[in-house]
């Protein structure tokens, strides 16, 4: 499944009846690095710096299994 799909609503989690909420929730944005930690499936994918869509592509790659 597409994730564009899922655009405005909860992402569907493969393989269970979870649902996975997305929100952003700011009107502004800034060019300031943020800390993003992970425990699990590809944590090992969030280690340095990455543009700001790698979040989204890991999480994907994750929810798409």
């Amino acid at each position: 499944m597409p994730v564009a799909c899922c655009r405005g609503r909860p992402f569907p989690i493969k393989g269970s009846n979870l649902t996975f909420n997305l929100d952003w929730t700011t009107s502004g944005h800034t060019g300031v690095d943020v800390p993003v930690t992970a425990d699990g499936p590809l944590a090992e994918e969030f280690t340095g710096k990455h543009p700001n869509t790698h979040v989204h592509d890991v999480l994907a790659r994750i929810l798409n299994r």
